[in-house]
């Protein structure tokens, strides 16, 4: 008989709190699952670390290049069905309604949209949401269009060290975010954030950011949030020199990420790299219009669209 994840092994006590087994039976949460529930690498045999009860019930490898092996030496067939009974299961335990995209997926343990179409066929992903009753916020397949008519862009006057851009610009104050276009018929703002902002925002900020999101939701404003980072340093930010400050883990800031694309769709997250490539990105973001918010916009930029 399997056994129950969720009844202490040792006493029997039903959905125990993360301290119950140090508290009462001096052993850490991390020993105690990997010792009552043990679970091996897929791909090698290794034993799994434990990080957290979901991740660690979730995930199937040590690191996301045995995930890619074992998916490139199985059969497509048998790929696909790992792929859905992961989302499968992740939808179960979120309550998940839409489909998670490029941003949430790459700090999963889960194969990126951009490989599952390029290895499997380009609608791989949609068919699978589908199937999985998964609604789709975006589209994977649009090419979008680049207005070159002149624009204009508003810069908010708190803006501290304000981007400098090939097009006219106008300070004022904004309601939420740093830059707009002029005129803003699709209310699309984007806020720029470097790695430590970002970081901040997640950690101390959280409350004050997801009131702030809150706002835009309410007056229908559909935020962008621009990093001046790779996605990588997100994943390293207690090595990063700019960002030894922060206590919390990359684990928990990408969790709190991922909890606000499960409470708001009124937003997206996009890592732009150096300044240079996100002042492009701005300008080629208020070039398309309303479009973008049917664009998964870091798919988009992995791939060189945007």
């Amino acid at each position: 008989m399997e056994k129950n994840i969720n009844k202490c092994q040792i006493c029997g006590i039903i959905n125990p709190e993360r301290a119950h087994f140090y508290k009462t039976h001096k052993i850490r949460e991390s020993l105690y699952y990997e010792t009552y529930f043990p679970r091996e690498d897929l791909l090698t045999g290794e034993p799994l670390k434990f990080k957290s009860k979901s991740s660690y019930f979730l995930n199937n490898f040590l690191c996301k290049n045995n995930l890619k092996t074992f998916l490139t030496t199985k059969s497509k067939e048998t790929g696909l069905s790992y792929i859905a009974t992961w989302l499968l299961l992740r939808k179960r335990e979120k309550n998940l309604i839409y489909a998670p995209g490029t941003f949430e997926i790459k700090s999963l343990q889960f194969p990126s949209i951009k490989f599952i179409h390029k290895y499997y066929s380009k609608n791989a992903y949609e068919d699978i949401c589908l199937k999985l009753g998964l609604l789709l916020k975006y589209e994977y397949n649009y090419l979008p269009e680049f207005n070159q008519n002149p624009i204009e862009i508003l810069i908010d006057t708190r803006e501290s060290k304000p981007w400098k851009f090939g097009y006219p610009t106008k300070i004022e104050k904004l309601d939420v975010a740093d830059y707009c276009p002029n005129p803003n018929i699709n209310n699309i703002f984007v806020e720029r954030k470097e790695v430590s902002d970002w970081a901040g925002t997640l950690s101390n900020g959280y409350e004050r950011f997801e009131k702030e999101m809150q706002r835009a939701k309410d007056t229908n404003k559909y935020i962008i949030i621009i990093i001046e980072a790779k996605y990588s340093d997100l994943l390293s930010i207690n090595y990063l020199p700019q960002t030894r400050w922060i206590k919390a883990s990359s684990e928990f800031l990408m969790k709190r990420m991922r909890d606000l694309y499960l409470k708001f769709d009124n937003f997206q997250m996009v890592c732009g790299g150096t300044r240079k490539e996100c002042i492009i990105l701005l300008e080629r973001l208020f070039t398309i219009g309303n479009d973008v918010k049917k664009m998964d916009l870091q798919y988009y930029k992995d791939i060189g669209v945007i």
